[in-house]
């Protein structure tokens, strides 16, 4: 706090947002004018949009991302970019450093910008070739 009211530039949270307690007192404690929400950090898609109508409600900017995955992940977080109306994102990012492809239809860039499929759910086809048998399974 006491650093984010000395900053002159605009304070930026990342890791420190994990979950809505987290946001909330930051946003009382006036800490940041946007964070970098990762959808792992906080867990999972359900709770990043909470996180985001949070944000777009008290005017706090986005980046949406994750540490690091698969096209699933990328999927995952470019629909949630999406979601975002433009004022309120700074930017997403994702990108797959793994060799192994494990979906076909993960969203590409083209000239700085990211396309979405227009199939249902995430818009990707898991490789279970690739993928091989679960580890668990839960029903």
């Amino acid at each position: 706090m006491r650093v984010s009211r000395k900053a002159v530039q605009p304070f930026v949270l990342d890791e420190s947002i994990c979950d809505v307690p987290a946001l909330l007192r930051a946003i009382k404690d006036s800490m940041l004018n946007a964070i970098v929400l990762k959808i792992s950090n906080v867990g999972g898609i359900s709770k990043a949009r909470t996180i985001i109508k949070i944000c777009i409600a008290t005017g706090i900017r986005m980046r949406i991302e994750d540490t690091t995955g698969s096209e699933f992940v990328k999927a995952a977080v470019a629909h949630l970019a999406a979601s975002v109306p433009p004022a309120s994102l700074l930017c997403s990012y994702e990108h797959c450093f793994e060799e192994i492809c494990t979906a076909d239809g993960a969203p590409q860039v083209k000239n700085g910008r990211i396309s979405l499929s227009m199939r249902p759910g995430l818009g990707v086809t898991p490789k279970y070739e690739v993928l091989k048998e679960p580890v668990a399974v839960y029903e």
